[in-house]
């Protein structure tokens, strides 16, 4: 077995290396790092089957590193180097799934032997690495017994940190407690204290409701300890975030129940998705919001996709609407897809706030959205009034009075000023010939196109792409 050494001070690694036994229990130093960072960067070209990390340094402390080790290189075994005034840090570790800790007084020269025997014991005791990483369970013991039938998850619907097992729990029963994702912890030896008790203490007596939540596991017989950890750990990281509700404190999941996995988006997949968000007759139109919002709860994207997602959508809200959509974006406070849903409901309504001055019905309003959205998209087209009129099924007459009093612009300027706009941004931002951002923009005559430019921005095209390149040599 291969073995990396993690600790900031160079003679500790130093000494652990040269005085420990290694070749008696088959065991290899295959490196060294200085703190957690180092360590992971050697993991990138290193096969390593054991770390001894100390809990406290620079950069990146061991237990963020353990916590690292648990999603990207789940098989590797973790045993913690400490003083004995870190012990509230190792309990965590052990939480967390460092099978053992070393105190650093004990790196006698006389006791290294016991001090690997121990470890050695330790990982034989937890099985086969190869299955997956069961440290959580190695350090906790058995915490899933055969007659077991549910395990109870807490996750946590804030940042808080579970302070409240000390009070829910009597003292031997809190090693059966593991951390199994970031705030999301594992009981899963339910005797003597019932699934009532446990839940009454919480919302009743700790008043953990609308901060904790509790997540009944059905369907956990003789599932394979290292399996049922991830089924668990993937249910509260990925379905959790959309099952989870105001108000509601428990939830039940069978993990028998058929397999909801699905694939990952694919990047055109999330184009097309982000795409039709991104229409503004969504304002409007209900019945199309209400199905686009099925949609997503359907596919289910990620939290960070769906961040990304709609800080674009609303970049380009941005360019049409009469408010600033993106100072209405925290994603800091969105934890949840029911915190996501109530944020859209709220942007839509800000966003129909801002236009109601013009007195005008939902159905209206979104043909005028709709017809914005046409124009936007099809800046390089021979635009013309009547037949974007035609497209959101209103006459000419009416559609252009009620064009201006909602965009405060005629059609032809708006036409004009969304071309400016966009040739613009592909000036600074690309480097296509001038001639063919011309095309794009809709003036196929790149010498009228510059007239036009000048006139409304001040300077030529030419003198942005100048200005680019200078910037760029900067």
């Amino acid at each position: 077995m291969n073995v990396l050494i993690v600790d900031d001070d160079h003679l500790v690694r130093k000494g652990i290396v040269s005085l420990m036994p290694w070749d008696d229990f088959d065991l290899k130093v295959v490196g060294e790092a200085e703190n957690g960072k180092k360590g992971l960067q050697f993991l990138e070209d290193h096969h390593v089957d054991l770390i001894m990390t100390d809990i406290a340094m620079p950069t990146m402390s061991g237990i963020d590193l353990l916590r690292e080790l648990r999603d990207r290189y789940p098989s590797i075994w973790v045993v913690m180097l400490t003083f004995y005034q870190d012990f509230e840090y190792v309990q965590e570790a052990l939480r967390l799934g460092a099978i053992d800790y070393i105190a650093k007084v004990e790196l006698e020269k006389d006791n290294m032997y016991d001090i690997l025997g121990r470890i050695m014991r330790r990982i034989s005791e937890g099985g086969d690495k190869a299955s997956g990483n069961p440290s959580i369970y190695r350090a906790a013991g058995s915490a899933v017994p055969e007659a077991s039938e549910r395990a109870l998850l807490f996750a946590a619907l804030t940042p808080d940190r579970p302070d409240f097992l000390g009070e829910l729990l009597p003292p031997e029963q809190q090693h059966a407690v593991s951390e199994i994702d970031r705030d999301v912890w594992l009981l899963s030896e339910m005797s003597p204290i019932r699934e009532d008790e446990i839940i009454d203490r919480m919302f009743g007596q700790l008043g953990l409701a609308g901060k904790w939540a509790v997540i009944r596991a059905g369907g956990i017989r003789d599932r394979n300890r290292n399996r049922l950890w991830k089924l668990l750990a993937d249910y509260a990281k990925h379905e959790f975030f959309y099952e989870y509700r105001y108000g509601r404190n428990v939830y039940d999941i069978e993990l028998d129940a058929p397999d909801k996995d699905k694939l990952p988006l694919s990047e055109k997949e999330l184009y097309e998705l982000r795409e039709r968000w991104s229409s503004l007759e969504l304002l409007y139109d209900e019945s199309r919001y209400a199905k686009l919002v099925a949609e997503l709860e359907e596919v289910r994207p990620s939290n960070d996709k769906l961040e990304s997602m709609f800080y674009w959508i609303l970049v380009q809200w941005e360019k049409y609407v009469p408010l600033d959509p993106t100072a209405l974006f925290d994603s800091s406070k969105l934890r949840f897809w029911a915190d996501w849903f109530a944020w859209l409901n709220q942007v839509r309504q800000e966003i129909r706030s801002a236009f109601l001055g013009h007195h005008y019905s939902d159905d209206m309003m979104a043909g005028m959205m709709k017809a914005v959205d046409y124009i936007n998209r099809n800046l390089s087209l021979d635009l013309k009034l009547t037949e974007v009129a035609e497209d959101v099924h209103i006459s000419r007459s009416y559609f252009s009075e009620c064009f201006k009093n909602i965009t405060g612009k005629t059609f032809n300027e708006y036409v004009r000023d969304a071309r400016i706009d966009h040739s613009k941004t592909l000036l600074s931002q690309t480097n296509e010939p001038i001639y063919r951002i011309a095309e794009k923009c809709g003036y196929p005559d790149e010498k009228y196109f510059s007239k036009v430019f000048r006139k409304k921005v001040g300077v030529l095209p030419s003198e942005i792409r100048k200005r680019k390149q200078e910037a760029v040599r900067r």
